[in-house]
């Protein structure tokens, strides 16, 4: 093949291969209230299937934490609040797994689909307001659930004979929390797919105990927990019927669970970093706090397991880390069973070879990595990552009384 001619097929290659942005037409934006903190107008990137799946779709949802006072909602907003930030981005400069366009490393999904759900609301992809408000600064429109809507109307309109036969629903973070709450939605609304979910680092919470409670001998209701009425927050309608519109319940994922028909393929860290500071982890290490920890994962994971469900799985390497090891490449094998082969196994019902995969090599963080594997552990490095002390944001989430809003610096 003639220089030239390989490398226009290569560019072309590479051409088909990025995520397009797409803004949201101003008449949905206005009647969805589809809109970033800021009030521009939100979007969404997406990249066509090849035609042999061109029916079948990956959606991700983007992380990058939240706010929760007018200091942190300040912050957020001037980093990440506006689709002007978005829409100047090049994408993709790096790609999950799950939207990688490399057959080599991504062969179950390259070919697929791609709609990624950028984060420009502060809210865990969760808020409703139609109105900017200003008690947490600002003012500011809380409207994560809103852009969601925004999307779905827009890519109705904008790619009007795509409608997918297949999806999987993945996040990070807080798109982990988002793809948690919002996977019986998506199955909802793609009512005639095989919807699925594979949400990473998002399970908060497994049923714990915030370390100021847990040295008084007292459990953390969970009213200390959830999500904040500010954003006006999407509770999912099973959990909002069976609770009666219990806000901290439907946005707790120990307490959500039960009412999500979607089925979930969870990946997560025993012992996740981001969580364990939340609820006030600190230096020196409470080493009897961090092995009940893990004992409340075990009783999570024992409950998915045992779900009436029959369609869930889990994989969960005894690490002290939150996302940073959630790449084909980097999780840690459990079981001889790759991440990558389990959620195959899982997704296509290939049989069960990987599906509940927890490390059970001891009572704190131990799973030993190998390669370009991460697994923060006791023994490696554990001493040496900094923690936020107790106080540096006021609160920590699962320490949160009714009254108080406090800043999430870890989802």
């Amino acid at each position: 093949m003639p220089k030239c001619l390989l490398l226009t097929v290569l560019l072309a290659s590479v051409a088909s291969a990025v995520l397009q942005w797409q803004y949201i037409d101003d008449d949905l934006v206005t009647s969805l209230g589809a809109r970033c903190m800021d009030g521009s107008k939100g979007g969404y990137y997406w990249m066509p299937g090849s035609e042999a799946n061109a029916s079948k779709l990956v959606v991700f949802i983007e992380g990058g934490g939240e706010c929760r006072t007018v200091e942190a909602c300040n912050a957020w907003a001037a980093a990440k609040g506006s689709s002007s930030f978005l829409s100047e981005r090049i994408w993709p400069e790096r790609v999950d797994d799950l939207l990688n366009a490399q057959e080599d490393y991504n062969p179950d999904f390259f070919d697929w689909a791609k709609l990624y759900v950028p984060y420009c609301s502060g809210d865990m992809h969760s808020g409703q307001r139609m109105m900017s408000i200003s008690d947490l600064g600002g003012p500011y429109y809380f409207a994560g659930h809103n852009l969601i809507r925004g999307m779905l109307a827009q890519m109705k309109r904008a790619t009007p004979s795509f409608w997918p036969s297949h999806v999987l629903i993945s996040g990070s973070s807080a798109g982990g929390i988002a793809t948690i709450l919002h996977a019986d939605y998506f199955t909802e609304y793609w009512k005639d797919a095989v919807v699925k979910a594979t949400p990473m680092g998002g399970w908060f919470y497994a049923g714990v105990t915030a370390v100021s409670d847990y040295e008084q001998g007292e459990g953390t209701p969970v009213e200390h927990l959830g999500f904040i009425d500010a954003w006006k927050p999407f509770i999912p309608g099973a959990c909002a019927a069976n609770t009666g519109r219990n806000l901290s319940a439907c946005t707790d994922a120990h307490f959500l669970y039960p009412f999500i028909r979607t089925p979930l393929f969870i990946r997560e860290n025993l012992f996740d970093r981001a969580k364990l500071m939340n609820c006030g982890i600190s230096r020196p290490v409470n080493r009897q706090y961090m092995r009940d920890w893990g004992k409340w994962m075990h009783t999570q994971l024992e409950i998915i397991r045992n779900s009436h469900k029959q369609k869930d799985g889990f994989y969960v390497p005894s690490c002290f880390d939150h996302t940073r090891n959630m790449g084909f490449w980097s999780t840690p094998v459990l079981g001889g069973v790759p991440v990558q082969e389990a959620l195959r196994n899982w997704f296509f019902e290939l049989g069960d070879a990987g599906r509940y995969s927890v490390a059970m090599c001891g009572d704190l963080p131990c799973t030993q990595a190998s390669g370009y594997e991460i697994c923060t552990t006791l023994e490696n490095n554990l001493t040496s990552i900094p923690f936020r002390t107790v106080g540096d944001s006021g609160h920590h989430v699962c320490d949160l009384q009714p009254s108080e809003s406090p800043s999430i610096l870890f989802t």
